[in-house]
C-alpha cells in the first residue's frame, strides 16, 4: 500500500467521520509512512464499507466487526490489524508493526464509565460485576462471532488508557487541526 501511495499520489481512503477514530488511525499510519491520501469522510462504517465495496474509495481503515464478514467472504482484502498483537479473528493479517509500520497500535474499547464522584467501593463493586458477567462463556462466545474481544480491567486500568489514548489522539487532532463542526 505505502508503495502503491507513493507511486499513485491520487489515492482516497475513507472513514467513519471527520475526527473518528478510524479518521485518525489512518492518519497515525500516514504520517509514520510519509505519504499522503485523501481523505473521505462517510457517515458510519456501513456507508463507508459501501464505498469501498463498490470500488468508490480504495482504502477503507475499520474496525474488525465491520471487516471480518467481508474479509472472510473474499469481498475485502486486509492488510494489517492496528493492534499490538494479530487478531484471533485474522490470524495471518500482520499488525502493523509487522508489516513495517510503527506507530499505528490502536484498539477500540467498550468501557462502563460512571460518574464522577461515585464512591470507590461502588466503583470496585460495579467492576467485580462486570468482571463476572464477562465471564460467562455465551457473552464470550456471542463477543467472539462479532469479531471482539473480551478484555476486563480495573478502574486505574481504564484511567490509565483514557489518559494514554488521549494523549496519542489529541497530538493528531492537533496536527491536523481538526475541530468540532
Amino acid at each position: 500500500l505505502v508503495a502503491h501511495a507513493r507511486s499513485h499520489g491520487d489515492l482516497s481512503y475513507a472513514s467513519t467521520g471527520n475526527g473518528n477514530g478510524t479518521n485518525l488511525a489512518m492518519e497515525m499510519f500516514l504520517a509514520g509512512s510519509a505519504i499522503q491520501m485523501v481523505h473521505v469522510p462517510y457517515k458510519g462504517s456501513a456507508p463507508a464499507m459501501q464505498a469501498l465495496l463498490a470500488g468508490q474509495v480504495p482504502v477503507f481503515m475499520s474496525d474488525l466487526p465491520t471487516v471480518v464478514p467481508y474479509a472472510r467472504s473474499g469481498k475485502v482484502r486486509v492488510i494489517a490489524v492496528t493492534g499490538d498483537r494479530r487478531s484471533p479473528h485474522l490470524p495471518d493479517v500482520p499488525t502493523f508493526a509487522e508489516a513495517g509500520a510503527r506507530g499505528v497500535e490502536i484498539a477500540n474499547h467498550f468501557s462502563a464509565f460512571v460518574a464522577g464522584g461515585t464512591p470507590a467501593a461502588v466503583v470496585e463493586q460495579l467492576n467485580a460485576v462486570l468482571h463476572k458477567a464477562l465471564a460467562d462463556p455465551r457473552l464470550q462466545k456471542n463477543f467472539s462471532e462479532m469479531a471482539l474481544e473480551v478484555s476486563p480491567s480495573t478502574p486505574q486500568e481504564l484511567r490509565a488508557m483514557v489518559r494514554d489514548d488521549s494523549e496519542k489522539y489529541g497530538a493528531v487532532i492537533r496536527r491536523l487541526n481538526l475541530s468540532i463542526d
